[in-house]
């Protein structure tokens, strides 16, 4: 009797095999994300407020946080008057904290800095940041090796905030609830068109691929929901907030508006070129980890 043959069961076969599933151009990359950003009308009420909660707490340390440092120093440290112009207003400082400054005027320095102490233990209860450009995170999370399959149990269960205290606690929870739903949705509907699939089809060649895909790929769900959308957006929040804080406060010094303005367009053309390669990593890395699972 001749013997069965094994080409099927040859490892460079089967490797490009996988690869050939798995290699993305910059279309179909696109056609993904679409197809992902479709779900968010399941979850259109938790999304719009993690967004909402993510935009308030980088827009915090922009808006808020590096202006008490400077109060104290220019008013407290060095006994400066507050003086506010007719015209301009207080010159050095956003138009939005005009209105504080309008109270701190005629104050001693002992009373200025009595109210930003205040303001500062209101700041760390709420948000966990204190009026010295910092602010505090909450995230949790297991430890995690450079394997795609230990970093995707952190995508599935995993939470995080740019906040800390009242208001990164609850977006922490959001968080982590809106990443267990969204996962919980994509595997499901995957394993149920998996299940659909013909008998014949779900042979030894692709099962470990399958398998694979269920447990390890769904989670990079997470990063069409919270890299794909969130970051672009909140991204370009941030930046025109911080555009208008610079113009605002220092209009007769253009020089340092149209530096910081140069910044977005310099990290676009830094960052651009090398989207394609480390899609290829991550595609390489999920090829590997399918061939391991098919293997076993």
């Amino acid at each position: 009797m001749a013997e069965p043959s094994t080409q099927e069961h040859d490892p460079s076969i089967q490797d490009d095999i996988f690869a050939s599933y798995t290699r993305m151009g910059f279309l179909e990359t696109m056609r993904v994300l679409g197809r992902g950003w479709f779900y968010v009308r399941f979850f259109k009420i938790r999304f719009a407020i993690k967004w909402t909660l993510t935009l308030l707490s980088l827009m915090f340390p922009v808006f808020v946080l590096p202006w008490g440092t400077k109060i104290i120093i220019d008013h407290v440290a060095l006994g400066r008057d507050i003086i506010g112009d007719p015209g301009t207003g207080y010159l050095g400082y956003p138009a939005w904290l005009h209105p504080l400054l309008a109270v701190f005027q005629g104050m001693s320095a002992f009373e200025i800095m009595a109210w930003i102490v205040a303001i500062s233990v209101l700041l760390v209860s709420v948000f966990g940041a204190y009026s010295d450009a910092q602010n505090d995170t909450t995230e949790a999370g297991m430890e995690e090796g450079m394997d795609t399959a230990t970093q995707q149990e952190n995508l599935t269960h995993g939470g995080h905030s740019f906040s800390g205290g009242i208001v990164g606690y609850y977006e922490y929870k959001m968080n982590s609830r809106l990443t267990q739903s969204v996962n919980h949705l994509i595997r499901a509907k995957l394993f149920e068109r998996i299940k659909a699939l013909p008998v014949t089809t779900l042979d030894d060649q692709r099962i470990g691929d399958t398998i694979y895909r269920v447990m390890y790929d769904a989670p990079s769900i997470n990063q069409i929901f919270y890299e794909v959308i969130n970051r672009p957006t909140l991204s370009t929040a941030v930046f025109s907030a911080a555009m208008y804080n610079m113009w605002s406060a220092y209009p007769h010094v253009p020089a340092v508006v149209w530096a910081a303005a140069a910044i977005f367009p310099m990290f676009i053309l830094i960052s651009g070129p090398f989207s394609s390669a480390m899609r290829r990593v991550q595609e390489r890395s999920r090829i590997a980890g399918a061939s391991t699972t098919s293997t076993i």
